[in-house]
């Protein structure tokens, strides 16, 4: 079973945050194409994945990301 985390991300000048809950992994996508254009997704517990533009945008993880970043890596180099 995957370490689930919760992502919180706001755009400048919103006053409230918005969650993200049972992320599972991350990622980030740089597009330059007709300018840039760079995308934040985020892969959830059910599959869905989520992008949200990182244009303007705040995102806080909560300290799981770390362990499942830590054991995602222990995974993929055999230390697990």
């Amino acid at each position: 079973m995957a370490i689930t985390y919760t992502v919180r991300y706001k755009k400048l000048g919103w006053w409230f945050w918005r969650k993200l809950r049972n992320v599972e992994a991350d990622g980030y996508v740089f597009i330059q194409q007709a300018g840039t254009f760079n995308i934040r997704y985020f892969l959830l517990a059910d599959k869905t994945r989520v992008e949200i533009p990182t244009q303007d945008m705040l995102f806080q993880f909560d300290k799981d990301r770390f362990n499942a970043s830590k054991d995602n890596l222990n995974r993929e180099t055999g230390r697990a």
